[in-house]
């Protein structure tokens, strides 16, 4: 084989195992970028329901719940505490409380 064919292969050779790895780099970075997007959207799910079942006790009862426990054993919402931190601070039960939704790592 002479040497211009053997650098031709060896370039070829290259370009494909080039192109290879920048296939896989960019499948790589789809993923994390779906994951990312993905939690994201179910941390808003998780505040939006404590949200709703919130609003859902003050037009029934005409008070906001005075915590998340009384929503969970009233309202039937379900708390992961596994996966979340919760924070819900009340001022007056005629006021929105402030709901914080955070992922634990």
């Amino acid at each position: 084989m002479t040497s211009h064919k053997k650098f031709r292969r060896i370039l070829a050779v290259a370009l494909t195992a080039a192109f290879s790895i920048a296939i896989i780099l960019l499948a790589a970075a789809g993923v994390a970028g779906f994951d990312r997007n993905l939690r994201a959207e179910q941390l808003t799910a998780v505040q939006k329901s404590v949200q709703s079942a919130m609003i859902h006790c003050y037009s029934l009862e005409g008070s906001y719940p005075p915590n998340l426990a009384y929503l969970a054993k009233n309202y039937g919402l379900v708390l992961d505490t596994k996966h979340y931190i919760y924070d819900y601070s009340v001022f007056a039960t005629n006021i929105p409380p402030e709901v914080h939704v955070f992922r634990k790592n």
